[in-house]
């Protein structure tokens, strides 16, 4: 992967000169924002006294809270057209970065159709997502001059259940907020095997009939993940000494839960969090190469999993 000395001169040659542009839209939106937000309060507030001063309807407050929900959707409307501008500049140059092959879809995310073929959550009612990359990542130079590289699609995803209470009133709760990520392996899978945190989850991949738990050897491995598989002979192929030491590597760098599941010929691996990622603050200034190593160091972690993982390796090939 490349290194932050690599991605300082990057930023020294492509992104840096792009800057004092992006900067400068930054302070000209902000400051719209804030004339639009003293306006608009302004007058609210009036309203606001004027309805307390001369109603005791109960719906008083009702109104007055809308009036809030309108001023904090002016602040979203701001900094959406930036981050808009800024995605399109600046994050798009640094996926580029790590890969010409990479596309990014800001408004793009990973398809129901994908996230219920992993087969690592159940049903849910509401399903948003941004920030898709898909494309080829090559771990070495010598893989990119061979070819060989590992196709990848990930995107931030955020799924919730609906629940109506007694009183009839609907509420959401989170299924999974966080990474979902998509990597295809050169070796074909004849089943499914999943690796996750403990056999409540069980239930969530619909206790599957003909899956069953694998047993391994590493008494440290055990204690972190359960394994469940279609065949215990495949999961134990996969998921070799070798591989659940990475797996356990991983683990300990995550700071949400991680599920994994091999199927279709691909390894899905989610990784729960509830960082917003690549988003830019219009009250944070950009004219800083610190202000931008944020940026490669969340695209990095998770494109580091393919090198930390040896995903790159033809040992996906081996038949058996």
């Amino acid at each position: 992967m490349k290194s932050l000395q690599e991605y300082r001169n990057f930023y020294n040659d492509r992104l840096k000169p792009k800057l004092e542009d992006i900067e400068k839209q930054r302070t000209e939106i902000r400051s719209k924002r804030n004339r639009a937000l003293i306006i608009y309060f302004s007058i609210a507030a009036i309203i606001a006294i004027i309805i307390i001063s001369s109603t005791r309807s109960p719906f008083a407050i009702f109104i007055i809270f809308g009036l809030i929900i309108i001023g904090l959707m002016i602040v979203s409307s701001f900094s959406g057209n930036f981050n808009k501008i800024f995605k399109t500049e600046i994050i798009n140059e640094v996926i580029k970065f790590f890969g010409e092959d990479l596309t990014y879809t800001p408004k793009e995310h990973i398809t129901e159709r994908e996230y219920k073929q992993s087969n690592l959550y159940g049903s849910y009612d509401r399903y948003n997502g941004e920030d898709l990359i898909s494309g080829t990542i090559f771990v070495t130079d010598e893989d990119e001059r061979n070819g060989n590289g590992i196709n990848v699609r990930m995107s931030e995803l955020h799924t919730e259940d609906r629940h109506t209470d007694s009183e009839g009133k609907t509420h959401y709760s989170t299924i999974f907020k966080g990474v979902f990520m998509i990597v295809d392996f050169n070796k074909s899978f004849k089943s499914s095997t999943y690796v996750l945190k403990d056999s409540g989850i069980l239930n969530c991949i619909g206790g599957k009939s003909g899956t069953s738990r694998v047993k391994l050897e590493d008494v440290e491995f055990e204690k972190e993940f359960e394994v469940y598989s279609e065949d215990q002979i495949e999961a134990r192929y996969i998921l070799t000494p070798s591989f659940m030491e990475k797996l356990k590597g991983l683990k300990d760098k995550t700071k949400g839960e991680m599920r994994i599941a091999f199927r279709n010929n691909q390894m899905y691996l989610t990784i729960y969090t509830y960082d917003n990622l690549l988003e830019a603050s219009l009250g944070q200034s950009l004219e800083k190469f610190e202000d931008l190593a944020v940026y490669y160091e969340q695209l990095n972690f998770y494109f580091s999993i393919i090198e930390d993982l040896s995903l790159n390796n033809n040992i996906w090939n081996k038949d058996y």
